[in-house]
């Protein structure tokens, strides 16, 4: 069984857009749940959330 390639690493600085919004925020990486294919990420003011790849770039 091939592994899904991750496209972002933990610690990457990224741009992750915020739940109900078309504005996108710097956020670090902190992790990626392989099975539900979610980032956990956090935003500069603490908040942490899980995204979406298609909602990160």
């Amino acid at each position: 069984m091939k592994m899904p390639s991750v496209k972002y690493q933990k610690g990457e600085l990224v741009m992750g857009r915020w739940p109900g919004s078309n504005l996108y925020y710097q956020v670090k990486v902190l992790s990626f749940d392989v099975k539900e294919q979610l980032y956990t990420v956090i935003y500069k003011d603490g908040t942490e959330l899980e995204l979406k790849e298609q909602d990160i770039k």
